[in-house]
């Protein structure tokens, strides 16, 4: 196996310059240098720059829905689509460095640092400096006052929560039982799939999805519908060649001023086809990778990591079906099939890649029965089950 290389860095200074430059940063932490190492990115507020905190599992100890500070806790077969990519912090006891590097480094991970002993002794300088500040208590306080006013609002808003959502999705559980489902992205390799690939299949769409008439829509989830920018993405065009439903979906943080979508009267869009429902919406202080996903989401909104997919995924999962399908969902920064300039970029694939990682743990967890398969993966690769088409086979073959 090629194994990567591994350095060990000296400085804090260093260490946050790896930090504020990296995408996708990925940390380990062990013993009491792992707590200094956490507490330190906590106060500093430098953790929201991680996407998790890694860990080796032992047979019998779930860590599903598991979270270290405010990390999510991520079994390390879950990352098999962050090893190339990410950067991967190591604070553990000066002792274990080398082997804990040589482990993760044989696992494919292909950048690796290691924090040294100098850097655990800057780090603690720093925290006893933030103590006797008195500034982590005012911290402190702040946090719980944004959690008080977040669970406030949400506690109001929960019986209308649960009214939209089960209107809009109770008569959908296990009604696909046994069935494929293909959750249909706009990322470019979609554009090497087929439908007679999969005959018979239940399609649903996400966004721009239904410009590939081709394809014999079922459903289209959409998100990003404000009304705001209506003009300009005219997702609503597609609303009509929709078979069954459009489900559109408001941030449940939201006023509903900012989610007028495109108003209450939605005849003109999609007849009696279009379905409201809440998602899980962010505040300041809440991190979608610290969402909790629930499997009723009829009573509980959607988790959201950043990406209309996720509650395409939660939809597709309640109706039991044997297999789905992943198609053109990319997650990476390459741009949709009907690629515009200005719409590169855009994705934070650090946390959909969180996210599809968060999803497969939940999924093996109430959905043991449901396969997920990748067509075409690009930034999931490893992830779930990979399977390509000749003709995208082909494009690898030539280089192009």
């Amino acid at each position: 196996m090629n194994e990567s290389r591994y350095i060990f860095v000296d400085t804090l200074e260093n260490f946050i310059d790896v930090i504020n430059q990296a995408d996708e940063l990925l940390l380990f932490p062990i013993g009491n240098e792992g707590t200094l190492t956490l507490n330190f990115l906590q106060y500093t507020e430098l953790i929201n720059k991680f996407a998790c905190v890694v860990a080796i599992t032992v047979e019998g100890n779930n860590t599903n829905q598991k979270f270290f500070v405010t990390l999510p806790v991520i079994p390390i077969e879950m990352l098999a689509h962050f090893r190339e990519t990410a950067v991967l912090t190591i604070a553990v006891p000066p002792k274990h460095s080398e082997p804990v590097c040589q482990y993760f480094s044989k696992l494919g991970f292909k950048n690796i640092i290691a924090l040294s002993p100098q850097i655990i002794s800057q780090i603690q300088e720093n925290i006893s400096r933030f103590i006797a500040s008195g500034h982590l208590i005012l911290q402190m306080l702040a946090r719980i006052e944004k959690k008080l006013d977040w669970l406030e609002y949400h506690v109001e808003q929960q019986n209308e929560i649960c009214a939209v959502n089960t209107a809009a999705f109770a008569d959908f559980e296990y009604r696909f039982r046994g069935k494929d489902i293909v959750i249909f992205g706009t990322g470019p390799t979609s554009k090497y799939y087929v439908p007679a690939l999969l005959p018979g299949a239940i399609y649903i769409g996400l966004n721009f999805a239904w410009r590939r008439k081709d394809i014999p829509f079922n459903y289209l989830f959409v998100i990003d519908a404000n009304v705001n920018r209506s003009a300009e993405h005219k997702i609503q065009e597609g609303f009509p060649l929709i078979q069954d439903k459009v489900f559109i979906g408001r941030y449940s943080t939201e006023h509903v001023s900012h989610n007028i979508e495109f108003g209450e009267d939605l005849s003109c869009y999609g007849g009696g086809n279009i379905r409201r429902f809440f998602i899980r919406g962010q505040r300041e202080h809440v991190r979608p990778m610290n969402s909790w996903i629930y499997r009723d989401i009829c009573r509980h909104e959607p988790a959201d990591f950043w990406s209309v997919v996720f509650p395409a995924i939660q939809f597709a999962l309640f109706t039991y079906p044997k297999r789905i399908y992943l198609v053109g969902c990319d997650t990476s920064r390459a741009g949709h099939f009907y690629d515009k300039p200005q719409e590169k970029g855009f994705l934070n694939v650090q946390n959909v890649k969180i996210g599809y990682a968060r999803i497969k743990m939940f999924a093996r967890l109430y959905y043991p029965d449901t396969e997920i398969i990748s067509i075409n993966p690009v930034g999931l690769r490893g992830l779930f089950r990979d399977a390509y088409t000749d003709n995208y086979k082909a494009t690898l073959n030539s280089g192009e």
